[in-house]
């Protein structure tokens, strides 16, 4: 480099020393404040010409310098997983994600009890399944006393093999691990304690004096620590955020840091309320796998947890209820129910419910969910208000239970005796062997195949293919819902669940010569509602006439 071009740089070097963008002599890669001391004393303040250096004065700090790696050095990996099951992919080993969603839904016990228990446990589906591994878990906003640790006792983790995360100075212990200045210890804890798995909950509370949490570059500089870690270590980390509450809109929109949570991390995930009680998880990105994993729901049961000071404790118990058909993007886009709605889904609950008892297959009383449009329009309602519908009635959504050779069907939750009039489909649990073949139900998921036919016992008389109802029911020949209950049933009460019908059977009949009369089901709904005291919905008016109809015919 000629002396010019020296020149040249070293003006350079005085315009940014300032910024502390500058590399200390011998390499070392750290940024230095304005006026800091390098190793051996220079300030880099202090900048100058080959032609001012007195003679033995130290070298001043250099830029950093761009060199290039071919890639003939690097060698050629497959990635491994943490968490593998059922063929989806769920966390790459070695990588940072995020999880994010609405407080109070469980988005840290979800983890706590479905990955770090199992891992602990070597029964989680993956890399290191068969072979117990460490996990370390930093909770800011819940008690480990009180609250982690009873939620891993309810999950058996191996207490032994979870680690609390935590920060110490020569005058103080436990506190609170500040990014990305902590990320070189972080990673000689992780090392020394060979932990598989870094929970941080929430990470806006492990974030460094100033780095704010919506500042882009920020948060990046966080991940970007985060990330060599967990390489060099043979590690995940997962790091909890919540969202804004901005509803209505998705997870990318609610999230803080214009999205580079997101944009940095390998692998995401979104969890929503659905409704009450009941919750989804999706994976919102993963960068290793050839497609997302599958939405699941989940809700929680509640077991008793013993305590060092001999009063049991109830603790929340994540129970996986199989794969969505609700996204959890799709839950926080969905707007709100009024009491009104909330109302109606019950209604819409208990009509749902009876309607798979007297129409589905086999115990399980399978219906295609192919079919779940027309029978939406059969009830009067959408196939989202079924959906949300669903879990009240006691129905799920997956693989079939046994019914039918394939496809995804609903099912209820509860089995139902053979003996409760339902007929059994091909490949049932019992009955199968003298089935004969019936015509497929209108949609059926397999719909490719000749042979893939309902079915039901050979002294039965074949059923015929369910359609949607035209006209209105013949009242005297359709069956009232309860016209002599049994004693043990008070009159009109439904056959499930308990739960009251609002009107008689006189009243319904009333309600039939209405709806004949040409009155429409909302003016029948609001005459009832005034007769007995008792909010009554135009949609059950509705679904009661349809499902009459149908037993009519």
């Amino acid at each position: 480099m000629s002396l010019d071009a020296n020149d040249r740089a070293r003006a350079v070097v005085r315009q940014i020393a300032g910024d502390g963008l500058l590399i200390a002599p011998g390499g070392d890669n750290k940024l230095f404040p304005k006026g800091a001391k390098s190793a051996k004393g220079a300030a880099h303040g202090d900048v100058h010409s080959s032609g001012d250096r007195a003679q033995g004065e130290e070298e001043p700090p250099f830029l950093r310098q761009i060199y290039g790696v071919p890639f003939s050095t690097f060698r050629t990996r497959a990635k491994m997983w943490l968490w593998e099951e059922n063929g989806h992919k769920f966390i790459p080993l070695g990588e940072a994600g995020y999880v994010a969603g609405p407080g109070g839904i469980g988005k840290t016990t979800y983890f706590l009890q479905q990955v770090v228990a199992p891992l602990t446990l070597g029964t989680l589906p993956g890399v290191f399944e068969g072979e117990p591994r460490n996990a370390a878990v930093f909770c800011a906003e819940d008690s480990y006393e009180h609250i982690v640790k009873p939620r891993l006792i309810a999950a058996k983790a191996d207490l032994d093999r979870v680690f609390k995360i935590a920060a110490r100075t020569p005058e103080r212990d436990d506190l609170v691990p500040q990014f990305p200045f902590d990320a070189d210890s972080l990673e000689e804890f992780l090392a020394a304690h060979e932990i598989s798995f870094t929970l941080l909950d929430p990470v806006m509370s492990c974030l460094g004096n100033g780095i704010k949490h919506n500042d882009p570059q920020a948060i990046r500089s966080v991940f970007d620590a985060f990330q060599p870690v967990v390489e060099r270590t043979d590690s995940s980390l997962i790091s909890v955020m919540h969202l804004n509450r901005r509803h209505g809109e998705d997870a990318a929109g609610r999230m803080s840091g214009a999205h580079s949570y997101s944009d940095c991390a390998r692998v995401g995930f979104v969890f929503a309320e659905v409704e009450e009680g009941s919750y989804v998880v999706s994976q919102k990105k993963n960068s290793y796998a050839p497609q997302k994993a599958p939405d699941m729901a989940y809700h929680f049961d509640s077991v008793l947890v013993d305590t060092d000071d001999g009063i049991p404790v109830d603790v929340g118990l994540v129970v996986v209820d199989g794969e969505s058909e609700v996204s959890a993007d799709d839950a926080l886009t969905a707007p709100r129910q009024t009491a009104e709605e909330r109302e109606e889904t019950e209604d819409l609950a208990s009509v749902l419910h009876e309607h798979f008892v007297e129409n589905g297959v086999g115990e399980f009383r399978e219906i295609p969910s192919s079919d779940m449009p027309r029978i939406a329009k059969t009830l009067g309602a959408s196939v989202d208000q079924l959906k949300r519908a669903k879990r009240r009635a006691g129905i799920k959504s997956g693989k079939t239970q046994g019914a039918f050779s394939g496809g995804w069907v609903w099912y209820l939750t509860e089995p139902i005796a053979e003996d409760q009039g339902t007929e059994f489909a091909k490949g049932a649990t019992k009955g199968a062997d003298s089935c004969v073949p019936l015509p497929s139900l209108p949609s059926h998921p397999s719909g490719k195949r000749e042979d893939e036919k309902l079915a039901l016992p050979a002294s039965g008389a074949p059923r015929e293919p369910w359609t949607l109802p035209d006209g209105l029911p013949n009242v005297a020949t359709a069956k009232p819902e309860s016209q002599e209950p049994p004693k043990s049933q008070p009159a009109g009460t439904k056959k499930h669940k308990g739960r009251p019908s609002k009107l008689t059977p006189q009243q319904w009949e009333e309600a039939a010569r209405m709806k004949h009369g040409g009155m429409s089901n909302q003016k029948i709904a609001d005459h009832f509602t005034e007769e007995t005291g008792e909010r009554i919905t135009s949609k059950a008016i509705h679904a009661h006439f349809a499902r009459a109809a149908e037993k009519s015919r």
